[in-house]
């Protein structure tokens, strides 16, 4: 009997530390930048620099997708630094200006996994105002070289 009665009460004490905790709100991610601009444009006059990290998967990502669909389907090639033109001319269907942009190589390991990171991050200088659309499709506030 005990043996059925120790790990039941193993289990049920897992159940009852787990219950104790308190309940976080989800972020939404376009709310969190809308907190975040403000201390970046002080960084920069021209407007917010918003970091962008592209998944490894070809058409994982937005702009990516978008090129796929307006090259019949041909399979996604360019990354690092070849990848920037795509994203601008993403941007720019949007409506959105972008300003400056930049590649940053990032070290370190990485996962296999189609939803990993690559091994870059993008970076787009947009204005205050079309920050919130680029939050939309994964930007977040950050300079290059922070």
């Amino acid at each position: 009997m005990t043996h059925i009665v120790r790990p039941a009460s193993f289990l049920l004490f897992l159940l009852l530390a787990g219950c104790g905790g308190e309940y976080v709100e989800p972020v939404d991610h376009a709310q969190q930048v809308k907190r975040d601009v403000a201390p970046i444009v002080a960084n920069d006059p021209r407007g917010v620099w918003l970091a962008i990290y592209p998944s490894q998967c070809s058409t994982a990502d937005a702009w990516r997708k978008d090129w796929v669909n307006a090259h019949d389907g041909a399979h996604y090639h360019p990354f690092g630094r070849q990848e920037m033109p795509i994203l601008i001319e993403y941007c720019s269907k949007r409506g959105i200006s972008v300003l400056d942009s930049t590649t940053q190589d990032v070290d370190g390991m990485r996962c296999a996994a189609c939803t990993c990171p690559a091994n870059y991050i993008l970076f787009l200088l947009v204005s205050e105002a079309d920050a919130m659309a680029v939050a939309e499709f994964g930007g977040s506030p950050r300079r290059p070289g922070e």
